[in-house]
Protein backbone atom coordinates (compact mmCIF):
# COMPACT_ATOMS: atom_id res chain seq x y z
CA UNK A 1 0.00 0.00 0.00
CA UNK A 2 1.32 3.25 -1.08
CA UNK A 3 2.82 5.72 1.90
CA UNK A 4 2.56 3.02 4.99
CA UNK A 5 5.27 2.43 6.39
CA UNK A 6 6.24 -0.93 8.31
CA UNK A 7 4.13 -1.95 11.63
CA UNK A 8 6.36 -2.66 14.30
CA UNK A 9 5.57 -4.70 17.29
CA UNK A 10 7.58 -4.59 20.69
CA UNK A 11 8.19 -8.15 21.41
CA UNK A 12 7.44 -7.30 25.44
CA UNK A 13 5.48 -9.74 27.88
CA UNK A 14 2.44 -7.45 28.17
CA UNK A 15 0.15 -6.10 25.28
CA UNK A 16 2.27 -3.74 23.97
CA UNK A 17 1.00 -0.93 21.46
CA UNK A 18 2.58 -1.04 17.81
CA UNK A 19 4.22 2.01 16.23
CA UNK A 20 3.58 2.58 12.75
CA UNK A 21 5.86 5.31 10.50
CA UNK A 22 3.77 7.38 8.40
CA UNK A 23 5.24 7.43 4.38
CA UNK A 24 4.09 10.37 2.00
CA UNK A 25 1.15 10.13 0.75
CA UNK A 26 -0.75 7.74 3.73
CA UNK A 27 -3.51 8.47 4.96
CA UNK A 28 -5.45 7.47 8.33
CA UNK A 29 -7.68 5.09 6.42
CA UNK A 30 -4.86 3.42 4.32
CA UNK A 31 -3.09 3.25 8.14
CA UNK A 32 -6.17 1.26 9.56
CA UNK A 33 -6.52 -0.44 6.75
CA UNK A 34 -2.76 -2.18 6.91
CA UNK A 35 -2.49 -2.04 10.65
CA UNK A 36 -6.36 -3.78 11.66
CA UNK A 37 -7.35 -4.54 8.25
CA UNK A 38 -10.19 -1.94 8.25
CA UNK A 39 -9.75 1.79 6.99
CA UNK A 40 -13.55 2.37 8.68
CA UNK A 41 -11.75 2.27 12.16
CA UNK A 42 -9.27 4.77 11.66
CA UNK A 43 -10.54 6.78 14.55
CA UNK A 44 -9.25 4.01 16.54
CA UNK A 45 -6.25 5.26 15.64
CA UNK A 46 -6.47 8.53 15.88
CA UNK A 47 -8.26 8.49 19.35
CA UNK A 48 -4.78 7.81 21.42
CA UNK A 49 -2.53 10.03 18.33
CA UNK A 50 -4.79 13.40 19.26
CA UNK A 51 -1.93 15.10 21.09
CA UNK A 52 -0.11 15.37 18.58
CA UNK A 53 -2.81 14.67 15.57
CA UNK A 54 -5.02 17.87 14.93
CA UNK A 55 -7.41 16.30 12.47
CA UNK A 56 -7.60 13.00 11.21
CA UNK A 57 -7.06 14.27 7.77
CA UNK A 58 -3.71 15.92 8.54
CA UNK A 59 -0.60 13.15 9.14
CA UNK A 60 2.77 13.81 7.69
CA UNK A 61 5.46 11.66 6.50
CA UNK A 62 8.03 10.46 9.22
CA UNK A 63 5.01 10.78 12.18
CA UNK A 64 5.19 7.82 14.32
CA UNK A 65 1.48 6.53 15.10
CA UNK A 66 0.90 4.54 18.01
CA UNK A 67 -1.43 1.37 16.87
CA UNK A 68 -3.45 0.49 20.83
CA UNK A 69 -2.93 -3.53 20.49
CA UNK A 70 -6.32 -4.45 21.63
CA UNK A 71 -7.31 -2.61 18.45
CA UNK A 72 -4.50 -4.73 16.29
CA UNK A 73 -5.97 -7.95 17.55
CA UNK A 74 -9.49 -7.18 17.37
Amino acid sequence: MTGVGAVETDEDDGPAPVFLTVEKGATLWAVAEKAIGNGSKYTEIFEPNKSMLSHPDKIYRGQVLRIPQEVVEA
